[in-house]
Formats: structure tokens, sequence, C-alpha cells
């Protein structure tokens, strides 16, 4: 008696998988793919910033008072102290299609409080003006002064008051100039 060779079978349940995962991979990220507005199309004045991490809940409690009370948006995104000196030095603007943050109104989320993630928005393609540029450093550290001090230590002492003159004041894009009395270099502030 021969045996009867056994016809290899496609492996049509591994292909059936295979799609069915593809399928379902595509549905779910597109279901959690989110569209985020564009920030320019946000309700209000809105004042673009470049803000160092240790501002933040600062920005939310005064973002959501200007929202609700002045009809201000603030629009902004988290960097480092030196790359904001450097933005508003050069007036570099902020890149188009940028993930930026800002502060639902209560009339948008009346459950929002400071305690939660900010809301989010694109920058145009064209980018965005930086308004202001909060950062909390001695300028000279990031290289912007000529020479720089080796440590802000060596020119500055923590908890130290100081008289800073005043150079410029840039009121359209709220920047002052400062400059410490016998240091010669200005940063800003």
């Amino acid at each position: 008696m021969r045996r009867q060779r056994r016809t290899r079978r496609r492996p049509t349940l591994a292909i059936a998988m295979l799609a069915a995962f593809a399928v379902w991979t595509l549905v779910t990220r597109a279901a959690f793919a989110q569209v985020y507005p564009s920030c320019s199309s946000l309700p209000g004045n809105i004042v673009y910033i470049e803000s160092g991490d240790t501002q933040e809940n600062l920005l939310k409690v005064i973002g959501r008072q200007l929202r609700d009370t002045a009809n201000i948006t603030l629009v902004y995104e988290l960097t480092g102290s030196c790359g904001i000196t450097s933005d508003m030095y050069t007036n570099e603007p902020i890149v188009g299609g940028a993930l930026l943050d800002y502060i639902p109104s209560t009339a948008e989320n009346p459950s929002w409080d400071p305690t939660q993630p900010e809301e989010n928005c694109t920058v145009d393609p064209n980018g965005a003006a930086v308004a202001v540029g909060i950062a909390a450093l001695f300028v000279e550290t990031c290289g912007l002064g000529d020479p720089p001090p080796v440590k802000a230590r060596s020119v500055l002492t923590k908890g130290e008051t100081r008289t800073f003159e005043l150079v410029s004041l840039d009121a359209p894009r709220r920047r002052a100039e400062l400059t410490l009395p016998g240091i010669g270099d200005s940063g800003t502030a």
C-alpha cells in the first residue's frame, strides 16, 4: 500500500492573520491619531512664548487667567534657556509645524486645572515669531558674552541682590536688555 502524498497547503491561515494584523494596526493608528488645531486659529490675541520648563506652572496659571479675562492666548514651547536667549537675540522664529502648548479657557474645558497637561496646537508652515522669552540664567554662560565667564558664580552669588542697568527696552517684543554695572556686556532678561 502506497502512502498518498499530502499536498502542501498554502499558508492561508498565516496570510489571513498577517493581513488582519495589518488592518488592525492601520485602524488603531487612525483612531488614536490626533489632529491638532493651528495655533494661529486659537481665539483671542496670541502671544508666542519660549520658556524654560521651570516656568511651566506659572504659564499654566497665568495662561488660564489671561484666556478667561483678557482674551489673550499664551502659546508656548518649553525648551532650554540658552536656546531661548539665542532665539531672542537672532529673532529666530518657531519652526513651522512644531507642536506647541496652550491653555484652554474655562468655556473650552471647564474641568481643566494647572495640574493637568496643556492642550496642543501646531505652528503654521511659515513659523511664528517669539514675542516673549523666559530664561533663568546668566546670559554670558551661553557663550553670548565676550569673553564669557567660566561660571555664573564668578560674577553672581546665589541669593545675592544685585542692581542691573537697563540698556534697552523693546516694548513690542516685551524684551529688556540688562547689564551688570562694571561688566560691560548685556543680556536679554
